[in-house]
């Protein structure tokens, strides 16, 4: 009797390990809040001249981030012609600016992604891996107003795939 007990526990603690296998929407949503970096990094807007027809709209984006605590604004008056002259306003990041946003040379990060839901999760039990479809939505930064706008960065709400595998420490994404 003692040796049919045993095996029975054993057999119990064998099939509720192999039930950990699922992966639930909330814990995939929580791996992927933690994991999934989409952030767009891009070039940003460095100068402006006055007689630029986007002038306003660019000045605009260095005032926000001046008053943000970001740059800090130099105006110069430059020669345009014999007879002309325009105001030339370029911009240097603070120390704030660099540690927070600044990437590499003028890339700055514009916006980030932020995870919304999941839509499914295909689930290969034998494999231990699953498949996660998800929407995120890219949250612009400050720094998305001087951005150049012939940049690729996603904007509004999109949709992608994550790989996850199971491991004896729970399920880990994979790198996208």
């Amino acid at each position: 009797m003692k040796k049919l007990l045993i095996s029975f526990s054993l057999l119990l603690s064998l099939v509720s390990c192999s039930s950990q296998v699922n992966l639930s929407n909330d814990e995939a949503l929580a791996i992927l809040k933690d994991n999934f970096k989409d952030d767009c990094v891009t070039i940003v807007q460095q100068r402006t001249l006055s007689h630029w027809t986007n002038h306003d709209e660019i000045m605009f984006g260095f005032q926000e981030l001046e008053q943000s605590g970001l740059i800090k604004i130099e105006q110069k008056r430059v020669a345009r012609g014999h007879f002309n002259t325009t105001t030339e306003f370029r911009w240097k990041p603070t120390a704030k600016a660099e540690a927070e946003y600044k990437k590499a040379g003028y890339a700055y990060l514009v916006s980030r992604a932020n995870v919304l839901e999941i839509i499914g999760i295909s689930l290969n039990e034998e494999a231990k891996t699953a498949t996660v479809r998800f929407t995120y939505e890219n949250k612009p930064t400050v720094f998305h107003l001087i951005r150049d706008k012939k940049s690729k960065c996603p904007e509004g709400i999109n949709e992608a795939t994550a790989n996850f595998t199971f491991y004896d420490t729970g399920w880990k994404m994979e790198d996208i």
